[in-house]
C-alpha cells in the first residue's frame, strides 16, 4: 500500500480566523480554518474545494466551487 502524496500550509493571525490554510492529499484540496480556544488546543474545519482553473467547461475561468465535506 502506497503512502499519500500530502502537502500543504498553515498560516495563524490574531485576528479571524485565528488559523487558515490549505491542504492537497493526492490531488483533493481543501481549505482549512479555525481557532484556538485554548494555547494548547486547536479547533479546525476543512472543506474540499476546487483548484483554481479546474472548471467542468474547461473555460480556465478560475472561479472556485465548494463542496462541503
Amino acid at each position: 500500500m502506497t503512502k499519500p502524496e500530502m502537502h500543504g500550509a498553515l498560516f495563524f493571525s490574531k485576528e479571524q480566523p485565528e488559523i487558515s490554510g490549505y491542504l492537497v492529499i493526492n490531488g483533493e484540496h481543501y481549505e482549512i480554518a479555525g481557532w484556538r480556544p485554548s494555547p494548547i488546543r486547536a479547533d479546525i474545519t476543512a472543506r474540499r474545494i476546487k483548484p483554481e482553473g479546474d472548471d467542468d467547461d474547461g473555460s480556465g475561468s478560475g472561479a472556485r466551487e465548494c463542496d462541503p465535506a
